[in-house]
């Protein structure tokens, strides 16, 4: 019978294993080792990222900005924004739905768009930063593409496989019941230390201004 290690290991070699259920096994063997930093990591790519919780980096994106501009005969254009100073922040998004939404969105038909708030568009518009003449801007949005949110779902996986490796490397039976542990063991707490620096880095989640709250949805952008 493969050990816990071994079957993270083959599941991230399995395309067929989504990175969402490695997640779950990956829980199972940061609790046996007591390796807390690991399963609140895990939890957060499960549950999602609350607001007061800082993101990894690999979970801030730039992106593409379109706006849609109305105008005589009720014509619409949608154009391509170029950044703006004050608006640097605008042009990232800072993903903290839980895994599995991100892997419905990548799977889907069509990119992702995370919507900007009313009074940031007017805001934008206000600015200066673009125009089209007897054209409004009517709304903006960030188009966030399939290939970049496998990119997230990738990194994740990546992790896993390294967090299951570095374990087995040392310690073949670790995530196993009655198996080894950080409190037991300090040269197994090392290990689970580096595996931990090597997820979180120094990233941190990026704003979009004060209160903003962004949605993200899969379909195309129509007026109401």
């Amino acid at each position: 019978m493969s050990s816990l290690l071994d079957q993270i290991i083959d599941g991230n070699t399995d395309g067929a294993v989504k990175t969402s259920d490695l997640l779950r096994k990956v829980q199972v063997a940061a609790r046996r080792v007591v390796a807390p930093e690991i399963e609140t990591w895990v939890k957060h790519e499960l549950n999602g990222y609350s607001a007061d919780v800082c993101l990894p980096s690999y979970r801030t994106l730039p992106t593409v900005v379109n706006g849609l501009f109305t105008g005589p005969g009720h014509s619409r254009i949608t154009q391509a924004l170029p950044p703006h100073p004050g608006f640097t922040d605008d042009f990232t998004v800072s993903l903290k739905q839980p895994l599995v939404e991100l892997e419905s969105f990548a799977d889907a038909d069509r990119d992702a768009l995370s919507e900007w708030p009313a009074w940031r568009v007017k805001a934008y518009e206000e600015s200066g930063a673009f125009a089209i003449q007897f054209y409004g801007l009517f709304s903006i949005w960030n188009v966030v593409s399939r290939p970049s949110l496998r990119g997230v779902i990738d990194t994740v996986r990546n992790k896993e496989m390294e967090f299951a490796l570095d374990l087995q490397d040392e310690y073949p039976n670790a995530g196993q019941v009655d198996g080894p542990t950080v409190e037991a063991d300090t040269k197994l707490a090392a290990v689970v230390y580096n595996v931990t620096n090597n997820i979180y880095g120094n990233g941190t989640s990026i704003a979009f201004g004060n209160e903003n709250n962004q949605k993200i949805r899969i379909d195309e952008v129509r007026l109401e």
